[in-house]
């Protein structure tokens, strides 16, 4: 899922839901890439407009994460 645009909340709820125990979940979590640099790659060069910014906290995005997105362009 992180390699297809998801952020930590997302595929930790998908995992819960997958009845998978919060040890692993927890360590899954931890091997991934940082939330922060990952959503600036996904996004690449696009600005943070208010539309991008609710279409990546929809896919499970952290408010920290986003706030990071905003100040790597500023």
């Amino acid at each position: 899922m992180a390699r297809r645009g998801y952020g930590d909340a997302a595929i930790r709820s998908d995992l819960r839901m997958r009845r998978i125990d919060s040890e692993t979940i927890a360590s899954a979590i931890e091997e991934l890439e940082p939330e922060s640099e990952r959503v600036i790659r996904i996004v690449g060069g696009q600005e943070p407009t208010p539309k991008l910014l609710r279409r990546l906290a929809s896919r499970g995005f952290s408010r920290e994460a986003l706030e990071a997105l905003e100040s790597h362009f500023a």
